[in-house]
């Protein structure tokens, strides 16, 4: 898990579960959004994965959220599935879309 914090304020995190290309969670709180938050918390889990030698990253988000499909558009993202999904927090099926970006290895 990555925290991006500014005077003691959490502004954003984002995470990875099992530590490969999966990018699981990525979050920036209202009050900080527009302000490159969620593009620091982006490039440095896709750093992370870059130095784990994994050639691409993946996400998925909720096809409903235009705000991050455009966000991950914008960053480089490529749709590569879209579907139903059942989310056990929400008990109930999601219509989500799965990004991919190729990244370069870390050197």
């Amino acid at each position: 898990m990555i925290v991006a914090s500014a005077d003691g304020k959490i502004l954003g995190w984002g995470a990875r579960e099992d530590m490969d290309n999966i990018i699981s969670d990525l979050w920036v709180a209202p009050s900080a959004q527009g302000q490159g938050v969620g593009a620091a918390l982006l490039e440095a889990l896709e750093e992370a994965i870059a130095k784990q030698a994994f050639g691409f990253a993946e996400l998925e988000t909720y096809t409903g959220n235009a705000g991050a499909v455009r966000f991950y558009e914008r960053h480089g993202y490529e749709p590569v599935w879209r579907g139903m999904k059942f989310s056990a927090s929400l008990n109930y099926e999601l219509d989500k879309v799965r990004f991919r970006k190729a990244l370069r290895e870390a050197v």
